[in-house]
């Protein structure tokens, strides 16, 4: 996903706005708050060989260490946190932010991750770096929920401080 976004160019109408930083561990003091910035982190996972939820589980089950084995489906909710801050009296105010994440979200809806960061329609595969266990990432962004927040800032009462988060559901297949 950081491959995703990390670098995102907005609509041609949104003139003159940094690319989104893209992180998943921030940086410590993040200073640059008027640079769109995007954080994703692991939030909840589900795995199951429930085949009527996404067809993916498959028997048999593995009977031993390395022996043959089906298929299982692990879901994961990977929040995308965007942040940004922009001056109270730019006459955007009311509807840059709301543009900015459908932007993000028009990047994540329905697509797998495809070889070289790429958006592709085929299963991307993927391969763990600490096992070099084999898996397939089905899909990215199928479903979406998003929740915003805005508010002024104390210190900086010309500043508007804008918030959402978008919580991404990631489907990946797994041998087990």
């Amino acid at each position: 996903m950081r491959g995703l976004l990390n670098g995102l160019e907005w609509p041609p109408a949104m003139a003159g706005l940094a690319p989104l930083d893209c992180y998943i561990t921030a940086p410590n003091p993040n200073v640059q708050s008027e640079i769109p910035a995007a954080y994703i982190w692991m939030n909840r996972g589900r795995e199951s060989r429930d085949t009527t939820r996404l067809k993916g589980g498959t028997i048999p089950r593995i009977s031993m260490p390395g022996g043959p084995s089906g298929t299982k489906m692990d879901e994961y909710t990977l929040p995308v946190w965007l942040v940004w801050m922009m001056s109270a009296d730019d006459p955007d105010a009311d509807n840059l932010f709301p543009g900015m994440l459908w932007t993000v979200m028009s990047v994540l809806r329905g697509t797998a991750y495809g070889a070289g960061g790429q958006n592709s329609v085929t299963p991307a595969e993927l391969t763990d770096p600490w096992t070099g266990e084999q898996s397939w990432l089905i899909d990215l962004g199928e479903e979406m929920r998003f929740e915003t927040a805005e508010r002024a800032l104390d210190d900086q009462r010309n500043m508007w401080r804008f918030d959402a988060v978008i919580d991404c559901e990631v489907s990946e297949l797994i041998a087990a």
